[in-house]
């Protein structure tokens, strides 16, 4: 239970004996945290534009809604003082007492049509729920290419409830779930699977052509490949660690290779060749294969609208991502999970395991675990990027990826801000509109950037207003969460086992962002994170190494400005152990609190050679390129575990 926010939380259940919609309500305790930089150190509160406006300052603390009895709703007190309302509105159908329960599937009937009729039925006929008989459902691939196995389109005010029903899907080239145009839709009680699709596989390096720049890889023979298999990318992986439990490897993700299928080339018996890009691989390396993960995008749930809710929902398998979210506002997931079946399934979605992109934001999820997938366990972002010069009020587009269309979600006067190289912040501009020049896509905007600034992004869709809490990320491939936005609360997760990190609050240019700003991290665990390499010396120190990091990604400049990115950070009570680096890496922010955290048996890796200006990776929390620091009562223990290293000649403003 949140101990310092009101949470009023609507739980849907049917029963069958009745008609009624049964609603119950809790509201956690009052309490009084120190939750503010003020409670920790007025003198933090003068510094918070000491590097000029935040780009939070023109990111709403609440949308414009009305709670309503039976919504989510959050209510936090944010760093800065301020107070921010997370809100996820419940369904309020016309009539709740309204239930279409479905009669069995028949036999000559596929789960596509079944799923489609109901639907359908339930939308147009007003229905505040509908209710799938309990059963497993092997869809036949949908007879337009991408299409999805289920869409739902048009739902508001709807329960769609599959009492444990499993779905199994047939097309890794067609979306599971689509959510569109819907408000207001729980959608719950379901598990989702590809089960006759090899999603990864395990092979070997068998050898490597230096002068050719290729290597060969053999598939494992129980795992059934052909020419058409796509080889996506290799990722080390260990299997005798810990042999009931197979998984990335925590000692040499260095070697990890992306080939998204280029230059792939089947050999016969069971081996691919495919380009040599990474040096660090050798002949007998033992990696996870991903067959999928790229091209052509499609997740196991893609959601875009507006209040949807996910209650009970279990992904077993993805060609992508678990939960794919995008623009919109209001989601939440409770009781969730993204996690492999079974061990010899190795992986469970081949990409992140939850995806919100460009959303206007309230995002709770709670209570839910993440676990064994290709990328990140969760990642909350907006998109920035573009070609912005002095003098212009309109640049060209140039995000890749999800981000190309992010700005066709942009609405008219949305708060537009201008970042130069370093991402320091200059402000804002109205949105105004997107036209189609010559050279692609062009945004048009109110004012002309100021001076220095190279690209924008629209801080209405950074994903702003969350509560994370009470999950699991096990295992994951890369992070346990990549967090980039802001006003927000992260408590009582539990990471074990990412290959880079925990958690990192950061921002990568030109793609994602913009930073985390107002955000505060109590009572998570950290344990068993991070791949820390045995070689010397490592690459890109200052941004790659702790189980919870707060960073900026991207080329020298980004790494190592003195600008700081994110800030108001209070970090409590959080507790790090049995870790190969640092427990915390701090870098490009200003005003951030760190109080009661616990470090044990950190640094097992022992890297003190890796210096970082005056600091090392030696200690347990490591500070450069940072302002502001208000540092108390952490403890460390442990033979290993280091001290609070500060690189003074990057670093200001420390307190202790």
């Amino acid at each position: 239970m949140l101990p310092f926010s009101t949470k009023m939380v609507a739980a849907f259940a049917v029963a069958l004996l009745t008609t009624a919609l049964a609603v119950s309500q809790t509201v956690a305790p009052a309490s009084t945290p120190r939750n503010t930089l003020a409670d920790y150190d007025p003198g933090l509160v003068k510094k918070i534009h000491a590097f000029g406006p935040l780009f939070s300052d023109a990111i709403s603390r609440k949308n414009t809604e009305t709670a309503a009895p039976h919504d989510f709703v959050e209510d936090l007190q944010v760093p800065d003082g301020t107070k921010v309302r997370v809100l996820v509105k419940a369904p309020a159908p016309a009539n709740p007492a309204k239930i279409l329960k479905l009669a069995p599937i028949a036999p000559a009937q596929t789960p596509n049509d079944y799923f489609a009729t109901a639907i359908t039925q339930a939308i147009s006929g007003g229905y505040a729920q509908v209710v799938f008989p309990k059963a497993t459902y092997n869809f036949v691939a949908p007879t337009h290419a991408g299409a999805s196995h289920v869409l739902i389109k048009g739902a508001n005010d709807l329960i769609i409830d599959g009492q444990d029903s499993t779905l199994n899907f047939a097309s890794p080239l067609s979306g599971g779930v689509s959510i569109a145009s819907s408000q207001r839709l729980v959608f719950k009680r379901f598990k989702l699977d590809w089960p006759k699709t090899l999603m990864a596989s395990i092979g070997t390096i068998v050898s490597i052509n230096n002068k050719a720049n290729t290597l060969r890889v053999r598939i494992a023979p129980q795992y059934h490949v052909e020419s058409s298999t796509q080889i996506i990318a290799l990722t080390p992986w260990d299997a005798k660690s810990d042999p009931a439990n197979p998984h990335f490897s925590l000692t040499s993700f260095y070697k990890e290779q992306y080939t998204n299928n280029t230059g792939t080339r089947f050999v016969g018996n069971q081996t691919f060749e495919i380009p040599y890009y990474n040096h660090f691989i050798q002949v007998g390396d033992v990696f996870l294969v991903r067959h999928f993960g790229a091209a052509p995008w499609m997740s196991a749930i893609s959601v875009g609208g507006h209040d949807i809710d996910f209650e009970q929902v279990n992904v077993y398998a993805s060609p992508l991502m678990g939960f794919s979210i995008s623009g919109g506002n209001g989601y939440r997931l409770s009781h969730c999970s993204v996690t492999r079946l079974s061990a010899a399934r190795l992986i469970s979605s081949a990409a992140d395991a939850v995806h919100a992109a460009d959303t206007v934001g309230d995002i709770i999820i709670e209570d839910s675990t993440f676990a064994y997938q290709g990328d990140d366990g969760l990642n909350i972002h907006g998109a920035i990027g573009g070609t912005a010069k002095a003098g212009q009020n309109f640049l060209h587009w140039t995000v890749g990826g999800e981000g190309s269309w992010a700005p066709y979600g942009w609405a008219k006067e949305d708060p537009i801000g201008w970042f130069d190289n370093v991402l320091g912040f200059h402000g804002t501009t109205p949105f105004q509109s997107v036209s189609h020049a010559p050279s692609g896509l062009q945004i048009n905007l109110k004012d002309k950037a100021p001076p220095g600034t190279t690209r924008v992004s629209d801080l209405s869709h950074v994903g702003a207003r969350f509560v994370i809490r009470n999950n699991k990320y096990l295992y994951n491939r890369a992070r346990g969460i990549l967090l980039q936005s802001s006003f927000g609360l992260l408590e009582n997760n539990t990471f074990i086992g990412q290959t880079l990190h925990g958690l990192i609050l950061g921002v990568a240019p030109d793609s994602e962002g913009p930073g985390v700003q107002n955000v505060i991290v109590r009572g998570n665990h950290f344990s068993n994170v991070g791949s820390i390499p045995q070689i010397q010396p490592l690459p890109d120190p200052d941004a790659a190494y702790g189980a919870m990091m707060i960073s900026v990604q991207g080329d020298a400049n980004n790494v190592t400005s003195q600008v700081p990115v994110h800030a108001n950070l209070v970090l409590d009570s959080n507790t790090f152990t049995n870790l190969r680096g640092p427990g915390l890496f701090i870098t490009r922010a200003n005003d951030v609190v760190v109080v009661n955290n616990q470090f044990t048996n950190t640094n097992l890796s022992r890297l003190p050679f890796v210096n970082l200006g005056i600091a090392n990776l030696g200690g347990s929390i490591v500070i450069d390129h940072a302002h502001n620091i208000f540092l108390s009562n952490n403890t460390m223990k442990g033979a290993t575990t280091g001290p609070i290293s500060i690189d003074s000649k990057s670093t200001d403003g420390i307190k202790r």
